[in-house]
């Protein structure tokens, strides 16, 4: 990124944090725009079919500055929750390939950082429901992803889930989900209700 865009860049972060305190606008600005070219360079990594588009489809959104309502509340926050889970899943992740499991690190980009896509609004995105939500938009723009990463994206926030013909599905049963139901719950503790993380060693209240 050029200067000129990262100032572009930091003049629009700044504009929609107008009720953060005055001292944590400049770092969070700035923290917001580098962590939003690595969501998006890690996305491009993985060479999935249509990902151009979704990246796209993003940035037309107004994902870059969605907050959650309980944790990381602030402009940017949705943002640098989902690169938190998707760091704390490939670190876990790491350790399972060493006692035997495959699992790809593609797969574990696209569930980090797509599973509370849902939290940009867009106007070509209306879905009900939190987890299905983003299904749904990994899907819309994504053909060929597997039927795991978007199980373990829907049912991010649940241990189990009921089926429409009455069975239950447990996340035991797909790594990914197990995965991100551990890490999406500890990313979300780091930085909770009224709090800003500055760096990756400071958190300040908002």
């Amino acid at each position: 990124m050029d200067i000129k865009t990262r100032q572009e860049c930091k003049k629009y972060f700044l504009r929609r944090m107008q009720n953060v305190r005055e001292e944590l606008r400049e770092p969070l600005a700035e923290r917001a725009i580098d962590n939003m070219c690595e969501y998006y360079n890690l996305l491009h990594s993985t060479k999935e079919e249509g990902v151009a588009n979704l990246v796209a489809a993003i940035h037309a959104s107004t994902f870059t500055t969605s907050r959650s309502s309980s944790h990381h509340q602030y402009p940017s926050g949705t943002l640098e929750h989902c690169l938190g889970v998707y760091r704390l899943m490939s670190k876990k992740a790491a350790l399972l390939r060493g006692q035997g499991q495959v699992i790809k690190e593609s797969d574990l980009i696209l569930v980090g950082l797509l599973h509370d896509v849902c939290n940009g609004k867009s106007t070509k995105w209306n879905y009900s429901r939190h987890g299905s939500r983003s299904r749904h938009i990994v899907q819309r723009y994504l053909p060929n992803v597997s039927g795991e990463v978007l199980e373990a994206i829907e049912c991010h926030r649940h241990r189990t889930v009921r089926t429409r013909d009455g069975l239950i599905k447990s996340k035991e049963n797909n790594i990914l989900w197990d995965l991100v139901c551990q890490c999406d719950h500890s990313d979300a503790a780091t930085c909770g209700r009224g709090l800003a993380r500055i760096s990756d060693t400071e958190v300040r209240p908002l």
